[in-house]
């Protein structure tokens, strides 16, 4: 129950605040409710605006600055490396193998353990329970 909160109260709570779409959606609900056109020609300018491509790249490039990646040198030792295995997927084809959707995961881990920053190396067994399930 827990991880369901997590995943949808976020959608709930933020977008209607903070992110461009609820902020939009609002003002646009608000235009038309009170028929008022330069609150309508807003919403759609913040829609339009936030769906570039050039402020998309700013505003993630903004968010993402304090967590850089930092060189598998400079890692703390560890006991173990824990590789989170949610990306991965039935690779196609009758073999029981599966893929990764972004192998960055998989090859950070191997790099730790290449420089010796743990004795283990953990890949979980983990999937999303929100991705589909394979036929079987």
């Amino acid at each position: 129950m827990a991880y369901w909160l997590s995943k949808i109260l976020p959608l709930a709570v933020l977008p209607l605040a903070v992110l461009p779409l609820g902020l939009s959606l609002i003002l646009l609900l608000v235009g038309l409710i009170g028929r008022w056109r330069w609150l309508v020609i807003t919403a759609v300018v913040l829609l339009w605006l936030f769906s570039l491509g050039l402020v998309s790249q700013i505003l993630w490039r903004w968010l993402e600055a304090p967590w850089q990646r930092q060189p598998a040198a400079e890692a703390a030792s560890a006991d173990a490396i824990v590789v989170l295995s949610g990306g991965r997927h039935p690779a196609p084809g009758a073999a029981k193998v599966s893929e990764w959707h972004d192998p960055d995961r998989f090859f950070v881990g191997l790099e730790l353990f290449r420089e010796g920053k743990a004795p283990r190396l953990l890949f979980t067994g983990g999937a999303s329970p929100f991705s589909p399930r394979p036929a079987t």
